[in-house]
């Protein structure tokens, strides 16, 4: 799946923080996937500034998710949809993945 920088940044923050050990070592995986590199953070001159994160380069990379990381992704998007916690700055990774909701 091809992902862009804040794509990658969301999906980080909604990962669940606790879970069983199968779903931690998933989400140990996914967090992998998802952090950007140095060489990354070199190219795009991604810098802190007044507590955000701003790049000057937009990038994009294709990301192969298994079966699990798929799963722990479209299940924590459902659940936000069931809690009414769904936002506009989801949307579109809602529909990227709607073909797994």
């Amino acid at each position: 799946m091809n992902l862009g920088i804040l794509e990658r940044i969301k999906l980080y923050n909604i990962l669940p923080t606790e879970g069983n050990f199968l779903t931690l070592k998933t989400i140990r995986g996914l967090q992998n996937k998802l952090t950007l590199t140095e060489d990354e953070i070199t190219e795009t001159g991604m810098r802190l500034e007044d507590d955000q994160y701003k790049w000057d380069k937009e990038l994009s990379c294709t990301i192969d998710f298994s079966l699990s990381e798929k799963e722990t992704i479209t299940n924590n998007l459902k659940l936000l949809d069931e809690q009414g916690k769904a936002t506009m700055d989801l949307l579109d990774l809602y529909e990227k993945f709607s073909g797994e909701l």
